[in-house]
């Protein structure tokens, strides 16, 4: 009677084959993943700036008082640049311009990690008036430019900026890239 032995396992060197495909998998496969969450981080900090900036837009209009001074007719989106990261801040004229939290009376507070701030041109605050017209402190219609890079941003890699540019008439646009 004839025996017949069946092993039911990998050899050594097969195993050592499929280790060195799944690590050069990885190699590539690693570096392109963090690119990944390194934009997507930065268009979702980008995103809640314009909602941010929307919302003080619609807040302005929907509040619509005609008399008194600049600020009595205004609505602002105050940011506030902090080395990695970014707060926000939706604010009637009744609240301190000065304090850099939340406090009562604060129509929208927003802090935001990993990804840093520059304000450019006219950008602190960004005030709209009943209008809804991107105004400077005198009223007269201006356009406001803030630019987000992300802490991990390289120099040569434009899809981790954003510049965003409020124009007199209250749109915002973002474009990849710095201002």
């Amino acid at each position: 009677m004839c025996r017949f032995r069946f092993n039911a396992g990998f050899t050594l060197v097969e195993l050592l084959i499929a280790i060195t495909i799944l690590a050069i998998l990885a190699a590539v496969a690693i570096p392109s993943f963090a690119e990944t969450i390194i934009r997507n981080q930065t268009a979702s900090q980008n995103n809640e700036l314009i909602a941010l900036i929307h919302l003080a837009r619609n807040e302005a209009i929907r509040r619509n008082p005609q008399g008194g001074s600049i600020d009595e007719r205004t609505v602002r989106v105050q940011l506030v640049p902090n080395g990695n990261s970014w707060a926000g801040f939706v604010r009637p004229p009744s609240v301190d311009e000065a304090v850099v939290e939340c406090p009562e009376g604060t129509i929208r507070c927003s802090e935001n990690q990993s990804v840093a701030m520059t304000l450019v041109e006219n950008a602190a605050p960004i005030r709209f008036d009943n209008r809804g017209y991107s105004v400077n402190d005198e009223g007269s219609p201006t356009v406001a430019r803030v630019e987000l890079v992300h802490a991990r941003a390289t120099l040569t890699n434009i899809r981790h900026q954003r510049c965003l540019t409020i124009f007199p008439g209250g749109q915002v646009r973002s474009l990849e890239g710095a201002c």
